[in-house]
């Protein structure tokens, strides 16, 4: 489900901007005055890494719905960049993203991608996402340290050892009760954990987008004979302290048995209830909050608070188990067993030439031909192709899925995936596969599927060279054209705060834009210093 867009009107800068905004707008789509103006940028010391990021960004902002022009003016950049590295900077060129030009371009190959993930290319990645969260949450997950049983991060493991029970919980919603939900819980969640579960089970057809509130938003109440009703929190007054800290409420703390009855409540307040003493710890006098601490304790950090791990027992427990990796290595290898199959069908869509994308095949195209042009050795065409597609693109997609679709992220989620990324990135960067005693768990883990991945990464390179018939520059051009049309009917976009935006970082370096201008042969032809010296001046007299 990839984030939606809005067919709306586009905006009409010519009611709205000031003239000289208008004016500068205009010179952006002149080819010359952009190369131009990058070039200046780029070689300005005091123009800092976060600046060009800004810079590409609001500039691919401004050019959407000219994905055309966009190539064209990248395809020249690339041309330069590659023409001006040395042998061995050929090697790392696109490993980082230190210039205008490799941001640009991966702005824009994340905007011509749109359509192929839409399309379907970006299953895979969802499947996977869905599957680390759905194995995760089949286990104990400490709400505060979001420590997990289930885990492929060494870090993020819950290692000490937990009872608990599934629960199945009947749940309704705001009392309707004729239609329930069949809800699976662990009797050691928190009540928040519960609501989120709740909220997945009853909301799983709807887009994160479509929801007007969050788990803690909600309210959470336990329906019991004819009349009894208790609104669960995460903490209450019956909730345990110790040495200053509080713990979170969970199903068992509450004496919740399996087949109970819940009602999930869209209220900004709590309804009048009946408090009956169900829980165990209820009547543990010197355990319990008194009602005067319940609001301080409730508004503490989570610094404060604990949940599964009581911090001092947790760190006592890490100290004990420092020495038997080999224990934890099996519980990772017990999740990863359970993830393998989603894990590989990303890695068979990647490495599918069948399944590459156009625009990612006429890009592939124009790296041979540019290397050819300044005699670069093909392999470290093959080091371009695989960092600006497969790690810039699909690497950070594995890590933030809800840059592509319309979800609310689940934050434990985030260490389980960053291991799949770093794997994928040791595939794509050629990191050895060779194990040491200082290897990580995630090189442990997936020390037999690496060189596997990498050997079938060899093979797609060789035929996607050999097997697939070129996209040429005109097919190429109706696809940039299709995109460009899209992107005009769906995606509404304010362009005059980019522009303005965009025109106080580059007005700092007027003096060295103009006298670049002026030197070049294309660019002084058209008079396009003078025409943007006017410019300056006329957005200054409108300011003032």
């Amino acid at each position: 489900m990839l984030l939606p867009t809005e067919s709306r009107p586009v905006e009409d800068l010519a009611k709205i901007a000031p003239k000289g905004i208008m004016a500068f707008g205009e010179l952006l789509k002149n080819k010359f005055f952009l190369q131009s103006l990058i070039g200046t940028l780029e070689r300005q010391n005091k123009f800092s890494m976060q600046e060009k990021a800004e810079f590409s960004s609001l500039l691919t902002l401004i050019l959407i719905g000219k994905m055309s022009y966009l190539s064209e003016v990248i395809e020249e950049l690339l041309k330069k960049l590659i023409a001006g590295a040395t042998r061995k900077q050929h090697r790392v060129l696109f490993r980082r993203s230190d210039s205008i030009t490799q941001k640009l371009l991966s702005d824009w190959l994340a905007l011509s991608l749109f359509p192929y993930l839409k399309g379907g290319g970006g299953q895979q990645l969802f499947m996977l996402y869905k599957a680390t969260q759905t194995v995760m949450e089949k286990g104990p997950i400490d709400a505060v340290t979001l420590e997990a049983k289930e885990t492929l991060a060494e870090e993020r493991l819950l290692k000490m050892d937990l009872t608990y029970e599934p629960l199945t919980l009947q749940v309704d919603l705001n009392g309707k009760r004729e239609h329930r939900y069949e809800v699976t819980v662990l009797d050691c969640d928190t009540i928040t954990q519960v609501k989120a579960k709740c909220m997945f089970k009853i909301y799983k057809n709807k887009a994160a987008s479509e929801l007007q509130f969050s788990p803690e938003e909600l309210i959470l109440e336990w329906h019991a004979g004819k009349g009894g009703r208790l609104v669960l929190n995460d903490i209450d007054r019956t909730s345990i302290k110790r040495e200053g800290y509080v713990c979170r409420n969970t199903l068992r703390h509450y004496n919740v048995k399996n087949g109970s009855c819940m009602a999930l409540l869209i209220s900004d307040e709590p309804m009048d209830q009946e408090v009956f003493p169900n829980s165990e710890s209820a009547s543990i006098n010197d355990v319990l909050l008194g009602e005067q601490s319940v609001t301080s304790y409730m508004s503490m950090s989570p610094e404060k608070q604990w949940h599964i791990s009581f911090p001092e027992e947790d760190e006592k427990e890490r100290g004990t188990h420092l020495h038997i990796q080999e224990l934890y290595l099996n519980r990772l290898l017990h999740t990863k067993l359970k993830l393998v199959d989603y894990i590989n069908a990303v890695f068979e869509n990647v490495l599918d030439e069948n399944r590459v994308p156009p625009v990612v095949c006429y890009l592939f195209k124009r790296f041979e031909e540019l290397a050819k042009e300044q005699n670069v050795d093909p392999e470290v065409v093959s080091y371009w192709k695989s960092e600006c597609y497969a790690m810039r693109m699909w690497s950070f997609w594995i890590s933030h899925p809800d840059l592509l679709f319309d979800i609310v992220m689940a934050k434990h989620v985030i260490p389980c995936l960053d291991v799949i990324k770093s794997v994928f990135s040791d595939v794509f960067s050629r990191t050895s596969s060779k194990l040491t005693k200082d290897s990580s768990s995630a090189k442990l883990l997936f020390a037999s599927e690496v060189p596997k991945y990498q050997e079938r990464m060899k093979r797609f390179y060789e035929k996607l060279g050999t097997s697939l018939e070129p996209v040429t520059k005109q097919q190429f051009g109706v696809l940039m054209e299709e995109i460009s049309q899209e992107q005009q009917k769906k995606i509404r976009v304010k362009k005059l705060p980019a522009l303005k935006k965009l025109f106080s970082m580059v007005k700092k370096y007027s003096d060295e834009i103009i006298s670049d201008l002026e030197e070049a042969r294309e660019t002084s032809d058209l008079k396009l210093a003078e025409k943007y010296d006017t410019v300056v001046q006329q957005i200054d007299s409108e300011i003032v």
